[in-house]
């Protein structure tokens, strides 16, 4: 019923004998772990998709601390310190305004919290912090080292105005938990927190970008994608939506109904359409790697799978970690390198 479905909204495409357009063995290699056979790139013109213009966003800072609250709550009550006295281990809130060299605003984000004595934000920061009164307004110039937190080399200095001091208070369960799970106290369990969402933003920044570079680059190709390559690879996305909606004990319907808000229609041509995208993406991303002679040592590769945590134990995972590490590379090329 499923296939026979997917079938029925998918387009037909017509083959194309003429010559195709040279694809890196790692997308190659992916586009087989995802069982498409003939699907091809027939022309790309890298000119105009070269020169799309990356929105390099900062980090946003004040997501990640809306995030760890929301896990701590269960574990922790909250309370705002009277004295407003900043010692190490106390959580501070903050709004922030950066400037570049020439004065100007680069952003401004509030509610930015830190855990004071682990120096997130650049060696000496905690320093002016502790030192620093409720209110307080307080200069972090950028030989602290400010740049890399918020992924912004424009920034010449950040303007921190201290909006609040808080002490996170064990509920009666909270020790049993960190014991269970290795954590040694709140700042070990925060650190980690800290960490962990932070990665998570950077995946989903990273996956919007590519989203979007995508898009554009679609514009300016030529595909000569089957139906049989489309179907097979709608069929590993409905299996994956599947998985996700018994873990939440639902039915099929009533998880893309209930959840996602779609039609059985609906469902099944987004399911056909993410397929389509994804094998463009694979034969673009691939294409601008072979035209860009992009080469990933053992050691990015490495230090790559370690930022992203990704498990390379069987040849299936190894694939696909080093087809998106190739992907990383092209994004990092081509956003850096408007020469080619």
């Amino acid at each position: 019923m499923i296939i026979l479905f997917l079938s029925l909204v998918l387009c037909s495409c017509t083959a194309d004998t003429s010559k195709n357009i040279e694809v890196h063995s790692y997308s190659l290699d992916y586009l087989s772990f995802l069982g498409v056979k003939d699907s091809e790139l027939k022309n790309i013109d890298f000119e105009p998709i070269s020169a799309f213009k990356f929105d390099m966003k900062y980090r946003d800072l004040s997501y990640v601390s809306n995030n760890i609250d929301e896990v701590l709550e269960p574990f922790y009550k909250i309370i705002s310190k009277k004295n407003n006295k900043i010692d190490y281990g106390d959580v501070i809130s903050m709004d922030i305004l950066a400037r570049n060299n020439q004065g100007d605003i680069l952003f401004v984000t509030k509610n930015v919290k830190v855990l004071i004595g682990y120096d997130y934000y650049g060696q000496g920061v905690d320093d002016l912090l502790v030192n620093a009164k409720h209110q307080n307004m307080i200069v972090i110039p950028s030989n602290l080292h400010i740049k890399g937190i918020f992924q912004c080399e424009d920034i010449h200095e950040i303007h921190a105005t201290i909006t609040g001091v808080f002490s996170y208070i064990e509920k009666d369960d909270t020790p049993q938990f960190l014991r269970e799970n290795d954590f040694e106290s709140f700042c070990d369990f925060y650190d980690y927190l800290f960490n962990m969402k932070i990665s998570e933003s950077d995946y989903e920044k990273k996956a919007e970008l590519i989203e979007k570079f995508v898009e554009h680059s679609i514009k300016y190709c030529e595909f000569s994608i089957t139906e049989e390559d489309i179907l097979i690879v709608s069929e590993g996305i409905l299996s994956n939506h599947n998985n996700f909606a018994e873990s939440f004990n639902l039915p099929l319907d009533d998880y893309y109904e209930d959840v996602l808000s779609l039609s059985e229609d609906e469902f099944f041509v987004m399911c056909a359409t993410s397929a389509e995208k994804e094998i463009q993406q694979c034969l673009i991303f691939g294409a601008l790697a072979t035209k860009y002679k992009i080469n990933i040592s053992d050691d990015k590769f490495k230090q790559f799978c370690e930022n992203y945590d990704y498990d390379t134990s069987d040849t299936e995972l190894m694939i696909r970690a080093r087809y998106y590490c190739m992907v990383d590379h092209v994004i990092s090329f081509v956003s850096n390198d408007k020469t080619n």
